[in-house]
């Protein structure tokens, strides 16, 4: 039994190595910037400078699972947008681009 364990163990490893990857940032369609006043200068003991990063790799066929499912909340009614705003896949910061909540707890 472990050497049939150990056997689909290495099985699903080299399967899972196999698998293409690309960078994250290649797939993501970011909205342009929205410059909306001047940013605060901030500074806290404990935040680390901003520096490089390494890019965060993804298989090549990954796609967003949760894009155009239902959303609920215990508010039925948000203040702003509906609730299916929140997976329609619209990625923009202007008005009529975002559902605002309450502020009960959701």
């Amino acid at each position: 039994m472990a050497a049939t364990m150990t056997v689909l163990l290495a099985i699903a490893g080299a399967c899972a190595a196999e698998e293409k990857k690309v960078e994250l940032n290649a797939k993501l369609v970011l909205p342009k910037a929205q410059f909306q006043g001047t940013p605060a200068e901030i500074k806290i003991a404990n935040l680390e400078p901003k520096g490089e990063q390494a890019p965060l790799m993804v298989p090549d066929d990954v796609v967003n699972l949760a894009k155009g499912k239902p959303v609920t909340s215990s508010e039925s009614f948000p203040l702003l947008g509906e609730l299916a705003m929140v997976t329609d896949g619209d990625k923009e910061g202007r008005d009529g681009s975002y559902v605002e909540l309450g502020r009960d707890q959701q």
